[in-house]
């Protein structure tokens, strides 16, 4: 075994990433193999199988219908979630890192140009008004095949990179429909 060449990984990761959107294991197998990350074997293609289970169709839903209840973000409730943000964690794959926006929200309040602009900015992403590359580029996740081990038979998992700004807007979505949940159903939540 030879550790691939540190150079040529990432095209290695993302030829693997489109190989595994379609939902082909096996092919996603072969290609590892093929660079000495992984042997081309049912156990290798079972490990990937089991550990990143990835639906055939990933492509990024239309914006929300109008049956939809719109999502909307305030000032007051982004600002705790950036204020939260952990600036010893690295950038996603935008390159944005996320102390980088801890610093701009530590020094800003609820009239503060770049909070109003980033609640716009992340109301548009939550109900769908963003044009489709500009959705796509800050939804992506990169699944990265990580073998803590160098022996090639040992488990292979898998780690996600996404964009800051995905992160942000799943905790909002997540906290929204929290509240709602707990409104619905109360003690049972």
């Amino acid at each position: 075994y030879v550790p691939p060449d540190s150079n040529h990984i990432d095209s290695r990761i993302s030829g693997t990433n489109g190989i595994l959107r379609k939902g082909n294991y096996r092919k996603a197998s072969k290609f590892l193999s093929s660079f000495g990350i992984a042997k081309s074997d049912e156990a290798t293609f079972i490990r990937i199988r089991d550990k990143i289970p990835i639906a055939t169709d990933q492509t990024i839903s239309s914006p929300l219908s109008s049956e939809c209840e719109p999502v909307s973000v305030l000032a007051k409730e982004l600002i705790p979630i950036l204020s939260k943000l952990d600036h010893h964690s690295s950038a996603g794959i935008d390159g944005v890192a996320p102390g980088h926006l801890k610093q701009l929200s530590d020094k800003s309040d609820e009239n503060d140009v770049f909070i109003l602009q980033y609640c716009s900015f992340m109301n548009d992403l939550l109900n769908g008004r963003l044009n489709d590359s500009d959705r796509e580029l800050i939804m992506a996740i990169k699944l990265i095949p990580l073998n803590k081990s160098s022996d090639v038979n040992s488990d292979i998992r898998p780690i996600s990179v996404s964009s800051i700004h995905y992160r942000i807007a799943s905790k909002i979505a997540l906290g929204k429909i929290s509240t709602k949940a707990n409104d619905l159903f109360g003690s049972l939540c």
